[in-house]
């Protein structure tokens, strides 16, 4: 079980454009979305602070933005598995999330069923 979302399968799933989805974080707590794109491209990240930054770049990771004008998530939330709102399988691993109001997408995740083959493993 996952907290305070009502249904979870352990058998991964792909994120698709359109997907609504949903999540329970540390900092947000169960928040809904709707995966926007399965490629971005050029995600940077800074995972360092603004007086030491630290930044990453990533390619092909999943972009979704939050219901409503809300965030999907934000800081601390990162870890959150990402699950297909109706059939409750993890389809993404949150790993960021953007301040910027005007971005396409608020949060990104990594598409956890391309994660759990590279690693070679099966939740449960």
């Amino acid at each position: 079980a996952i907290l305070g979302v009502p249904n979870y399968a352990p058998q991964p799933g792909s994120p698709v454009p359109g997907m609504s989805v949903t999540k329970s974080g540390r900092t947000t707590g169960v928040t809904n979305g709707v995966v926007k794109s399965v490629q971005v491209n050029g995600l940077t990240v800074n995972y360092g602070n603004p007086i030491f930054p630290l930044y990453a770049k990533f390619d092909g990771v999943v972009g979704i933005s939050g219901d409503n004008g809300s965030k999907f998530g934000t800081g601390g939330d990162s870890g959150s598995f990402v699950l297909e709102s109706g059939s409750g399988r993890p389809v993404g691993l949150l790993f960021a999330a953007s301040d910027d109001s005007a971005a396409v997408y608020d949060t990104f995740a990594c598409d956890f069923h391309e994660v759990c083959q590279q690693l070679q493993v099966t939740p449960v």
